[in-house]
């Protein structure tokens, strides 16, 4: 019988994203996790099919990050607060900012799902709700 898994899906994700802060995106490999987890390859390969599924994950926890920092509350106007945790989270992690944003990759289809989260956000400030769906997505 092989021996347990000692490693879940979360502690992989998260070794890969202390890489991606250490070093680069492109730069995560599951050579690269199992130093971080002083572990083989293989906890990777179990949770994960391919470095690609591994890489999307990642992808999507640096986005739900983007998410908490969007949807605080650091004024009354919930817009304002989209726009300040925006600046923050570039501000506090560089790295996953720049994955986002700056680098080609899949992000697009989460940003997507991202934005209309903050449509529904901005609908509820009573300047904005007077906005149509297409010049609130300009904004």
């Amino acid at each position: 019988m092989p021996p347990k898994m000692i490693f879940n899906k979360s502690d992989i994700i998260d070794s890969s994203l202390k890489i991606v802060r250490e070093k680069e995106f492109n730069q995560l490999s599951a050579r690269e996790i199992a130093r971080k987890l002083s572990s083989s390859t293989r906890p990777v390969y179990e949770h994960f099919h391919s470095m690609a599924e591994l890489k999307k994950s990642v992808l999507q926890k640096t986005v739900d990050l983007l998410n908490d920092y969007v949807t605080r509350q650091y004024t009354k106007n919930a817009f304002l607060n989209t726009g300040v945790g925006y600046v923050l989270y570039a501000r506090d992690h560089k790295e996953f900012f720049k994955i986002i944003f700056l680098e080609d990759n899949d992000a697009s289809v989460i940003i997507n799902e991202l934005l209309k989260k903050l449509d529904k956000e901005m609908v509820k400030v009573p300047t904005l709700k007077k906005l149509s769906h297409k010049e609130r997505k300009s904004l």
